[in-house]
Parts: structure tokens; C-alpha cells; sequence
């Protein structure tokens, strides 16, 4: 128990989670194979994967600051995401919404990789968020005694 007790209070959340994180990512690659038809097919599955992953990242950081400071830096970068959001994508949403009732939309292959995305998204956040708060603060806390 003694090395566990070196990842903090939540060892088994952080064993736990990047663990599962791992099988989940393994699925993900399979999945972006299996439900591409043809070579272009499986890079685009890719790429929307990785998109999801590299956004749900930065959700994961913005939403777990260490310190002070980077939470300062942090709000201003949600500020500036918030208004482009607020101001640029949704004055564009009645195009995504002209685009649902197409039977286009509604095609196997663009459902499958919305969930792509959604899981790719969410698993990122998720795990970035856990390490960043219960893992990483935790060596973090070391240096932060020497320099007192």
C-alpha cells in the first residue's frame, strides 16, 4: 500500500481510469477500422478521432488548473472561447440546422462518427481532467514545499 500512497489520496481512481482509458482508446482504433469501408473511410474515422481527443484535451486542462495563476490564465481563455462560440458558431447554426432533416445527416457513417468524436471527446477530458487534479498535483506539491 505504501506505493500507492505515492499517487495521493485516490490511487485507485488514477490506476482505474488511465487503465480504462487505455482499453477504451484500443476500441476507438478498432472501431475507426472497422466501420471504415475503405482505406479514406478509416482516416477520416481517424481524424475524427483525433479531433476529439485533442479538443476534449484542452477541455480537460482549461477545466483543471494547478494553481492560481494558471487558473487566471485559464479564464481568459474561456472568455475568448465563450465569444467565439457565442458569436461566431451560433449565428452559424441555422446552417447545421438546415443540414439535419437531409437524409444525408441521418447516414449510418455520419452517426457512427459523431459517437466517434463524442467518445474519443469525453474519454480525453476525462483523463486529462483525473491526472491533472489527482495525480499531477500531487508531485507538484514537493516542489511547491521547497520553494517556501
Amino acid at each position: 500500500m505504501n506505493r500507492l500512497s505515492k499517487l495521493g489520496n485516490y490511487p485507485l481512481t488514477i490506476i482505474t481510469s488511465n487503465i480504462s482509458t487505455l482499453f477504451i482508446g484500443i476500441a476507438l482504433i478498432w472501431l475507426a477500422y472497422e466501420l471504415g469501408a475503405d482505406d479514406q473511410a478509416y482516416l477520416f474515422n481517424w481524424l475524427i478521432i483525433l479531433l476529439g481527443f485533442v479538443i476534449g484535451w484542452g477541455i480537460g486542462t482549461l477545466l483543471s488548473p494547478f494553481n492560481p495563476d494558471e487558473k487566471e490564465n485559464f479564464s481568459g481563455m474561456v472568455k475568448a472561447i465563450s465569444a467565439f462560440i457565442s458569436g461566431y458558431i451560433l449565428a452559424k447554426m441555422d446552417k447545421f440546422f438546415e443540414v439535419i432533416p437531409s437524409r444525408d445527416f441521418f447516414q449510418e457513417s455520419t452517426l457512427e462518427r459523431i459517437i466517434l468524436f463524442l467518445v474519443a471527446f469525453f474519454l480525453s477530458m476525462i483523463i486529462v481532467f483525473i491526472n491533472r487534479t489527482y495525480f499531477l498535483k500531487i508531485l507538484e506539491r514537493p516542489n511547491q514545499s521547497e520553494n517556501q
